[in-house]
């Protein structure tokens, strides 16, 4: 069995979409699979599983860095 590396990061964020809502929040494909849905492949995890920007929060501020000058 290959075990694979899951980044702290990605289960932190993880858990906090899960527990946002002050109760668990499964993160799962059931009503796609209950109601007969298309898939949107627009959440959070898959987002992070695939490595894009998750597409939640404010959107309030900007994040600025110095950048280096080398």
């Amino acid at each position: 069995m290959e075990l694979i590396e899951v980044g702290y990061r990605y289960l932190s964020l993880l858990a906090d979409y899960m527990t946002y809502e002050g109760v668990y929040k499964p993160c799962n494909r059931l009503e796609v699979l209950l109601y007969d849905e298309h898939e949107q492949l627009k959440s959070p995890s898959f987002r992070l599983a695939t490595e894009r920007m998750v597409q939640c929060g404010t959107d309030v501020f900007d994040i600025l860095t110095k950048l280096s000058s080398s």
